[in-house]
């Protein structure tokens, strides 16, 4: 985890004055049945429960040989990657929320049950 992160300076976005770029290397690990994982699955939230999406932009602008994309995973297979996202400037009591793919494995959408949760001691 880098926070904050400061982007080259040939990077594409930066973060506005209010805010600041948290990039996250992260594995994703399928366990069972085959399924199409991305950035988009996941989020932070801070200490007042705020939610904090990922950057397509920010994290288009990482090396393409770290940058999390669009996985297909067949069951056993993992994957590392950086995400960024952009949070409020000082944001404390982060965590990171895997809340399911939309293509769940039986085909009706979101993944069910609670969302596992990873403290991101911050």
């Amino acid at each position: 985890m880098t926070y904050p992160y400061t982007p080259p300076a040939n990077a594409f976005l930066h973060p506005a004055p209010n805010e600041e770029f948290l990039k996250l290397h992260v594995e994703l690990a399928n366990t069972e049945g085959s399924g199409t994982f991305s950035m988009m699955d996941m989020e932070v939230r801070d200490d007042a429960d705020d939610r904090i999406d990922s950057s397509v932009v920010a994290t288009d602008d990482l090396p393409k040989d770290v940058k999390l994309d669009l996985l297909n995973l067949k069951p056993g297979e993992k994957q590392t990657g950086e995400v960024v996202f952009i949070a409020p400037k000082g944001a404390k009591g982060l965590r990171l929320v895997f809340n399911g793919t939309l293509m769940a494995r039986d085909g009706s959408g979101v993944t069910s049950g609670p969302p596992p949760v990873i403290d991101l001691g911050v």
